[in-house]
């Protein structure tokens, strides 16, 4: 080997050394002094910690974990109780004399409920609504929300579970961190796979860097925009609409699309005309457009929630989640819709009272 060709393999060699060097340092620094924990993997739960979850790994290809059935248990002093079907709801009742009406419900832990009981939810507000507005005839609006849900696993969960219940109309609750597919939520980091790279604090730190260049570059610094502007986030949304399309389509049901307005912490800080400064309308505009493209209708809560000061429709100062007035607001701002829709949706009215 040439002297000069020696010599810069050797150069090269020690550059990479000393490099190695350095993140080995580094990462004996993080792991034992200020460990990263942005997608650092779970700790693994013992098979008690299992048993008190109310979730489960999901046999089904695509979801990775859904609410186990036959619990009750307590989380955040909220009482979590599941039927035989793995739903936060009452069972529903099998009967070829008395059929009910039934309308499904598909969306995350703002449909599933948290920090409220399960009666408060807006499904189960809607369907008290619609019994007691009628007379015979019985409806079930079964609750399908799983917290940390994806629009594109919860088209997983229509198709899967939600069809076979013959409904006579699909509710998606969307929220504004539906396109987050990577998982940064607790339950959806305990039950995917985690890859290699997540077991190495540097690793984990240059992914927290890219995230935040992403955030600042794409949206502003505002998270949610950049959720929105991300492709690969936001087709996961329009690949999941299109998938709920298409499996309503082959039934003939029509689809509701709610959209919930994004509390802020300025929201929760409450500032004075949070709801004139709302700056996430053009959010619910493109989901809105998409929505419409598939053939969806629409209702924006931003319409309903907006006559109400914010805090006195989050779950606590620091929890954005809609406490059950917000819940209340949304059963009724379906109900309402539905009223105005009997084409679109058989009659209840009230015609069919005996």
């Amino acid at each position: 080997m040439p002297i000069k060709t020696r010599t810069t393999f050797f150069k090269l060699l020690l550059a990479f050394s000393v490099v190695l060097m350095v993140l080995i340092i580094a990462e004996i620094y993080f792991y034992f002094f200020n460990p990263i924990s942005y997608l650092k993997p779970p700790k693994p739960l013992s098979k008690q910690q299992l048993g008190e979850l109310f979730v489960r790994q999901s046999p089904i290809p695509g979801l990775d974990y859904e609410l186990a059935p036959n619990k009750d248990s307590k989380a955040l002093s909220i009482s979590i109780r599941t039927n035989s079907y793995g739903m936060r709801d009452d069972e529903p009742v099998i009967s070829d004399s008395d059929p009910a009406r039934r309308i499904v419900v598909i969306g995350d832990s703002f449909t599933f409920g948290y920090r409220v009981g399960g009666e408060d939810t807006y499904p189960n507000v809607l369907e008290k609504i619609l019994n007691e507005q009628n007379g015979r005839t019985r409806f079930e609006v079964l609750n399908l929300g799983v917290g940390g849900y994806t629009t594109r696993q919860e088209a997983i969960a229509l198709k899967h579970k939600g069809l076979k219940w013959d409904p006579e109309l699909i509710i998606i609750g969307y929220v504004l961190n539906d396109p987050e597919i990577d998982s940064l939520q607790p339950l959806p980091a305990f039950f995917n796979e985690t890859k290699w790279w997540q077991h190495v604090n540097i690793f984990r730190l240059i992914a927290k860097f890219k995230q935040i260049y992403d955030v600042k570059m794409l949206g502003g610094g505002d998270y949610y925009i950049y959720l929105h502007k991300d492709e690969r986030k936001w087709q996961s949304v329009v690949s999941g609409f299109e998938s709920i399309k298409n499996a309503a389509k082959e039934k003939n049901i029509p689809v509701l699309l709610i959209i919930f307005p994004t509390i802020d912490n300025e929201g929760l800080r409450v500032k004075d005309g949070f709801w004139d400064s709302y700056k996430y309308k053009d959010l619910h505009n493109k989901v809105e457009n998409i929505a419409d493209e598939n053939g969806f209708y629409v209702i924006d809560l931003y319409d309903y929630y907006s006559n109400y000061p914010p805090q006195d429709l989050v779950s606590t100062p620091t929890d954005n989640h809609p406490n059950e007035l917000g819940h209340r607001i949304a059963g009724e701002a379906i109900l309402e819709w539905i009223l105005g829709n009997e084409s679109i949706v058989r009659s209840v009215s009230g015609n069919d009272k005996q």
